[in-house]
């Protein structure tokens, strides 16, 4: 694969939910614009030197070319469908078209929403004297569960998979976060990520999810969450531990 460059440790959960807002598609659309014709965006060479050598360094990561024969029956594309199917389970809809594996985290949804249940009915209890409504063995046995699901599926080529479109996706968004670029260039003027991206999509004619803040946001705390529930020894005493902190509270609630 082309080299995205360094990003942050990101778990392929912050690329998948990342991904579902369409920035891949929408900045796709911006920079196939971008080389055929100026009737979406015009950099000058030495104006905009700064901004056409951004566009210029990301545009092997937006149309890769194929290094290998098996990227002529898949791109890139399908490959991150696919990670995302072997650690996560997600992406079961047979209109995503990628390469299937028999070995994947089928019954990772399920632990999930079952850690997502005992950790809410944690908090919601913990200033109750009469009744705690508290399992740390289950959580910590559910978090454990999770915990190998994840490496036992982190193999091969994920883990590279994962790096690259992670870092790819940070930099589209280093892009929708520069305000300059955005009002300047596209004429979108509001501060909101989530908005600049529905109205830039607008401009391209892809139609951008309107909870699109709400997956922004989901994205980097499922990260947290994930990339912790992979470092940590899962027992009583660490989600005593997790749960008595608040400050976790604030990051992934």
């Amino acid at each position: 694969m082309p080299n995205p460059g360094s990003a942050p440790s990101y778990h392929i959960a912050w690329a998948f939910y990342i991904h579902s807002t369409r920035i891949y598609d929408v900045w796709k659309a911006v920079f196939r614009s971008y080389i055929t014709s100026n009737d979406l965006i015009s950099l000058t060479p030495v104006g905009d030197a700064v901004y056409n050598k951004k566009f210029l360094n990301l545009l092997p990561l937006l149309f890769p070319a194929p290094k290998f024969n098996v990227h002529n029956f898949y791109s890139y594309e399908p490959y991150f469908y696919n990670a995302v199917h072997r650690v996560l389970g997600y992406y079961a809809n047979s209109i995503y078209k990628f390469p299937r594996s028999r070995n994947y985290f089928s019954s990772f949804f399920s632990k999930q929403e079952a850690l997502f249940e005992s950790i809410a009915r944690a908090i919601y209890t913990k200033d109750w004297n009469y009744m705690k409504i508290i399992d740390v063995g289950s959580i910590a046995e559910i978090a454990s569960d999770i915990q190998s699901g994840f490496l036992e599926n982190t193999t091969n080529t994920v883990y590279e998979v994962t790096q690259y479109w992670s870092a790819l996706l940070s930099q589209l968004i280093a892009l929708l976060e520069d305000d300059v670029l955005i009002r300047d260039k596209f004429g979108i003027v509001t501060q909101s990520i989530a908005d600049k991206l529905i109205l830039l999509g607008a401009k391209v004619g892809i139609q951008v999810p309107r909870d699109s803040l709400y997956r922004f946001d989901l994205a980097n705390k499922i990260n947290d969450l994930f990339l912790l529930i992979e470092k940590e020894t899962w027992n009583v005493n660490a989600v005593n531990n997790l749960l008595r902190d608040e400050n976790n509270w604030k990051v992934f609630f």
